[in-house]
């Protein structure tokens, strides 16, 4: 039966119970990844996440997000280094001219970096088509310059905050119950959970997560698509599931 509602047309429904069945590297089910939004805007134009409009220049919350990239976002990596987690970045590309420093501390452990845009200012919805390939192109071109590589391009504008620790718990138990692949992503915003009143409950989090380490595959957003993009091709055959 035909649906009366307009759809995006990408993909169609697929139950959870009726798709393929496959295991993470090392038999894992569960895939864990850190996701590290890195952002540079404008002053005073553009997207900018003004709360109060009030005429007056926003020093207020574009000092906020700064404080993500001057402060919060090493303090992040503290914790990363001190838990061995690996991330992925998702960086403006306006970050490797605005604070090179930060970009190429986390290019130095290894960590990858998606691309984010050229800045929160803009947004990508807004571009028509041709505008958004060279907005694709510029950004990609100036993070493997400065990253030597990059491995994706991040697409969704919006993430759900989480109860992380009981999000966790729940999705390994899930994972073993069903014995299905199941992907956790954790956004995290430097100028948010770089706050010290946040980096604490952030880090007991990481603590557990770290804990359980020989459990799930702490990985990065690259190795899931590109291992999930392997073992999909023996079940799935003109965009539709085959079982074995």
């Amino acid at each position: 039966m035909p649906s009366l509602l307009r759809t995006h047309g990408r993909f169609p429904y697929s139950a959870i119970n009726a798709r393929p069945r496959y295991a993470w590297p090392g038999g894992k089910r569960l895939a864990v990844y850190l996701g590290l939004n890195l952002e540079h805007f404008a002053f005073g134009e553009g997207h900018g996440g003004e709360l109060a409009p009030s005429g007056r220049p926003d020093v207020l919350n574009y000092s906020w997000r700064e404080y993500g990239n001057r402060v919060g976002a090493w303090r992040l990596l503290d914790e990363f280094e001190e838990l061995r987690l690996p991330v992925s970045v998702l960086a403006n590309s306006e970050i490797a001219g605005h604070c090179p420093e930060l970009l190429a501390a986390h290019i130095a452990r290894g960590d990858e970096v998606v691309g984010h845009g050229r800045t929160n200012a803009e947004r990508q919805g807004d571009l028509v088509e041709r505008d958004e390939a060279a907005l694709i192109a510029e950004t990609t071109s100036t993070l493997a310059d400065a990253a030597g590589a990059t491995r994706s391009w991040q697409l969704a504008e919006t993430t759900g905050d989480c109860m992380i620790v009981d999000n966790f718990d729940e999705m390994r138990e899930q994972s073993e119950r069903h014995e299905q692949p199941l992907v956790m992503g954790i956004a995290l915003h430097a100028y948010i959970v770089g706050q010290p009143f946040r980096l604490r409950k952030l880090r007991r989090a990481l603590e557990h997560i770290a804990a359980h380490r020989d459990d799930v595959w702490l990985t990065t957003s690259g190795e899931i698509a590109a291992h999930a993009r392997t073992e999909l091709d023996r079940f799935v055959h003109g965009g539709v599931y085959v079982s074995e």
